[in-house]
Formats: structure tokens, sequence, C-alpha cells
């Protein structure tokens, strides 16, 4: 095992302390770290909203993870990355008017996530249903 594998495992481990973590996210190029530290259950809101300016798949992991600030969530609804938007819509803490939003989302794979979002808004999901059936 390489050293760069022994740090994502670190990385991605749930006993890992905030301060490691932080320390691990220096750089945000590095997609494999980032994409272990946003997969890990404990990282915190703040490491998290840091990690959403990092690649792709990283990005992906930030808007599933529960802890997610609204905020965070709120600028990767509107990422170019139509997975990164559905994990958006999939999360569970998304916010309902932000899963309206993302009914309205060009991608249907994002739009369908957020109308099995138990969260969206009811008469918003009636509105999409009638627009789609």
């Amino acid at each position: 095992m390489d050293n760069h594998n022994a740090l994502e495992i670190l990385a991605a481990n749930p006993h890992c302390t905030t301060a490691i973590m932080e320390k691990l996210s220096s750089d945000l190029n590095d997609n494999d770290l980032c994409w272990a530290l946003a997969g890990n259950p404990n990282c915190p809101p703040a490491l998290l909203s840091k990690l959403s300016q990092s690649g792709a798949t990283a990005r992906t992991h930030v808007a599933a993870h529960p802890a997610c600030p609204p905020a965070t969530l709120a600028a990767l609804a509107l990422d170019s990355d139509s997975d990164v938007r559905q994990m958006v819509a999939h999360n569970r803490h998304c916010p309902p008017e932000l899963l309206e939003q993302l009914l309205h989302d060009p991608a249907l794979q994002v739009q369908k996530t957020a109308a099995d979002n138990q969260n969206v808004p009811r008469a918003a999901l009636a509105m999409w249903q009638l627009a789609h059936s």
C-alpha cells in the first residue's frame, strides 16, 4: 500500500478527527482524497462546503451527505454535472424549495429523483405529475 492509498483510507475513516480531515483537504485537486473525505460519515459541514469546490466525484458525495449545509446544497443544485444535481435531489435533508426547483431541472432523471424525495412539496409534485402524465 502506498502513502496516498493510506491517506485515502484515513480520510474515509469515521474516527478520523476534524483536524486531520482539514489537513487532508488542503489540496482540492486531489480528487481521490476529496472523494474519500466527502464520503466520511463524520465529515463536518464546513469541510463539506469546502469540498464542494473539488472534482465532480467528490461533489457528488458532498451532495449526498446528510450533513451538507443547505447553502451548499443550493449551490450544488446549479452544478453543471447532472449526477451532482441528482444527488442533491436524492438528499433526504434537501430543503423543499430546492426540491421544487429541481423538479424543473433540464435532466429528467434529476426531476424524477426530486419527485421521489419525501420532502418535495405536494402541490409542486402534483403539478409535475400532471405535466408528465
